[in-house]
C-alpha cells in the first residue's frame, strides 16, 4: 500500500485503489469531494498530496520509468519519434491513454492547480517549445501580444518529412497537445498552434485529411 493510502484510508478508498499505481491522484479526488472545496481543507487540517503528475511537474519528481521532466526534454529529435510513452506526461489528458498503460491521469485538482500556478504553466510552455522544435516550428511570443503566434521555422521543410506523412502518430500527438494546453489554462498557444495547423492543412490537405483537422479544431475551440 502506498504512503498516501496508509495515511487517508479513513476516506473509505477500497483495497485495490490503495494498491493501484494511480493511488495519490485518486486519493487526491476523494479527499477534495469529500472536505470541500479546496479553500477549506487547511482549517479541516486535512493535508492534500500533490499528485505525482504534479510533482513530476514540479522536477521533484520522475515519470513511470523514472525519467524526469528535464530527461524527457533532453532526448534528441530521432528519439522524440521513436518513444511513444512520454508525451502522456508532458501534455495529460483525463482520459487513459490506448499507447501507454502507464500514462498519467489529470484530475481537476490538476487542472486548477495548472491554472492557478503560473510556474506550472511555464514549464509546460517550456514543454510545448520542445514538441514545437521537433515539428519544425517556433513560437513568437513577443511582450504585450494578446496571443502568441506559431510559425514555420527555417527548418520546417526538412522536419516536416518525420512527421507530416498520412495517418501518422504524430497528429494524435498534435491532437493532445492542443488539448492538454486548453485544459490547463495555455488556451492562447492552443489557439495560436491550432491556426498554424490550419495553415499546414491548407498546403499538405491529402496528406492531414479532413478527420484529423476535425479533430484538431475539437481539441482547441476557436483556434481554426
Amino acid at each position: 500500500m502506498c504512503r498516501a493510502g496508509h495515511r487517508l484510508h479513513r476516506w473509505g478508498l477500497p483495497a485495490h485503489v490503495l494498491r493501484s499505481g494511480r493511488c495519490r491522484a485518486q486519493v487526491h479526488e476523494v479527499v477534495a469531494s469529500a472536505a470541500g472545496p479546496r479553500s477549506n481543507l487547511r482549517g479541516r487540517g486535512v493535508i492534500m498530496p500533490e499528485s505525482h503528475l504534479i510533482l513530476f511537474y514540479r522536477h521533484q519528481g520522475t515519470d513511470h520509468r523514472g525519467r524526469s521532466l528535464v530527461d524527457i526534454r533532453r532526448l534528441s529529435l530521432e528519439e522524440l519519434e521513436e518513444t511513444h510513452d512520454f508525451i502522456q506526461w508532458l501534455f495529460p489528458l483525463p482520459e487513459p491513454s490506448s499507447a501507454s498503460d502507464d500514462a498519467p491521469l489529470l484530475s481537476q485538482a490538476d487542472i486548477s492547480l495548472f491554472k492557478s500556478d503560473q510556474s506550472l504553466r511555464a514549464e509546460l510552455l517550456l514543454s510545448f517549445g520542445v514538441m514545437l522544435r521537433f515539428f519544425g516550428l517556433a513560437c513568437r511570443d513577443e511582450a504585450g501580444a494578446v496571443t502568441p503566434e506559431i510559425v514555420r521555422a527555417a527548418d520546417f521543410t526538412e522536419r516536416r518529412r518525420i512527421w507530416l506523412y498520412s495517418h501518422s502518430h504524430n497528429f494524435l500527438r498534435i491532437t493532445r497537445i492542443l488539448r492538454a494546453l486548453s485544459l490547463l489554462g495555455c488556451s492562447a498557444h492552443a489557439v495560436a498552434f491550432g491556426r498554424c495547423l490550419d495553415g499546414i492543412y491548407g498546403d499538405f490537405r491529402d496528406v492531414v485529411g479532413p478527420r484529423t483537422i476535425a479533430f484538431w479544431q475539437s481539441a482547441a475551440p476557436g483556434s481554426i
